[in-house]
Order: structure tokens, then C-alpha cells, then sequence
């Protein structure tokens, strides 16, 4: 599962069709161990062992140009590299944008294809293209 979180999907409407300002802009990725619910509650994000999330903003030189369809889709272009890990985080299931290095708010949140098992001295990086966010479902139908 991925997407938007409903409070972001919200701010995305109001900003289409009413004219406001998104009150949120994405600043930083980081991982879960539990995976948030559409409402963004519920998740479990990894700590300790010299995790951080990592700074990556939303500009032309992280993310490239979406791709049409249904889902459009678009994906990281610089690589993101976490920490060495200096005690075990746990199975990493999925990664979240967040709005601060700290706290924030979690504006998307992704499942990972195959979960990872980061222990001591091991380093979670997502290669180029790995990270891929959509918008829009195959199924939608209006």
C-alpha cells in the first residue's frame, strides 16, 4: 500500500479547486518498521541505533518528471543513503516523506517491494528510480 496521507490528500483538493496554499512541504525521508494507515496513524518509525531521516526536499534535481497514466508515477533521482546502523532497526517495510527531520508531519508513505532487515553495520540506501511515488489509482473511475 501507498499514498497520500487523507490530510494531505485534503490540502491537495483545497489547493486544486478552492485556491489555498499547501500549508506543508516535504523535506526529509524515513523509514518504517510498520507502515502508517491512510490517515497517516499507526506506524512504527525506526530509532536508535543512528538513524536519522535524510534530507531530501522536493526540487528538479531529487525527483524527475512524472510519467502519465493511471497511476502517473514519479521517482527519486539522486540516491538516498541512511547512516550506518550501529544497532539493529528492526525489518524496514516501507519509507515516508516527511515535512521535518523531527516529528513533522508524514505527507506520503510507500510499502517497500521486499522488506529489509537492517542490523549493526549494515547502511539502507535507495538507488535511483527505487523510490516511486504515485498519484492515482488503475482502478479509479469517475
Amino acid at each position: 500500500m501507498s499514498g497520500w496521507t487523507d490530510g494531505e490528500e485534503q490540502d491537495i483538493l483545497e489547493y486544486w479547486f478552492a485556491g489555498t496554499t499547501l500549508p506543508n512541504a516535504p523535506t526529509h525521508i524515513g523509514l518504517f518498521t510498520t507502515n502508517p494507515a491512510d490517515d497517516g496513524t499507526g506506524a512504527t518509525e525506526v530509532s536508535g541505533g543512528s538513524y536519522a531521516r535524510q534530507a531530501f526536499a522536493q526540487s528538479g534535481t531529487n525527483w524527475g518528471n512524472s510519467s502519465a497514466g493511471a497511476p502517473s508515477t514519479i521517482e527519486n533521482l539522486v540516491a538516498v543513503t541512511f547512516p550506518t546502523a550501529s544497532g539493529s532497526w528492526g525489518t524496514v517495510v516501507g519509507w515516508g516523506y516527511f515535512t521535518a527531520l523531527n516529528a513533522g508531519t508524514c505527507l506520503f508513505f510507500a510499502e517497500l517491494d521486499t522488506p529489509k532487515a537492517i542490523g549493526l553495520n549494515d547502511t539502507a540506501e535507495f538507488a535511483v528510480g527505487s523510490l516511486v511515488a504515485q498519484l492515482g489509482d488503475p482502478a479509479d473511475s469517475y
